[in-house]
C-alpha cells in the first residue's frame, strides 16, 4: 500500500473474460497483468475445470447472476523467480490515474510463494 503496509491476497488470481476470448487466453492475460509481461507460464494439460455459481450480482444488488468460473493449474516457465530461489519478490504495475490530470501511477506488488493445499500433505 502507499503507506508501506502490506495487504494479503489469499484468493486465486482472477480476471473477467473479454467477449470472444478463450479461457486459456484469459488465464495467460491475467498472469501477465498481475506479474508483468515478462512472466511466462505454462498451463498444465488436463487441469482445466469449471464451476458454475448462481448468486446475487456483486455489481447490481438484487439481480440474480450466473457466474461460470474457469480454472487452470499452471507452472512458471520464465520471468519469475522459482519457489525456493526467493521467498518474496516484487513486481510493478505502471498506469495512469484519472485523478490529477492523468498522473503516472506505480503500484508495487509483493509476492510470496506458498504451497498449494495438495502440496502440504
Amino acid at each position: 500500500m502507499s503507506d508501506g503496509s502490506l495487504r494479503r491476497r489469499e484468493r486465486f488470481l482472477s480476471e473477467k473474460m473479454k467477449p470472444g476470448e478463450r479461457p486459456e487466453d484469459a488465464a495467460v492475460r491475467a498472469v501477465r497483468e498481475e506479474l508483468g509481461n515478462e512472466a511466462v507460464v505454462r498451463l498444465i494439460d488436463g487441469s482445466y475445470r469449471t464451476r458454475v455459481e448462481e448468486r446475487e450480482s456483486a455489481s447490481y444488488p438484487g439481480l440474480p447472476a450466473c457466474y461460470v468460473m474457469h480454472f487452470f493449474d499452471a507452472r512458471a516457465v520464465e520471468g519469475l523467480p522459482l519457489p525456493g530461489e526467493k521467498e518474496e519478490f516484487w513486481t510493478e504495475e505502471v498506469g495512469e490515474s484519472e485523478v490529477e490530470g492523468k498522473a503516472l501511477t506505480v503500484k508495487r506488488h509483493c509476492w510470496k510463494w506458498v504451497l498449494a493445499d495438495c502440496d502440504r500433505a
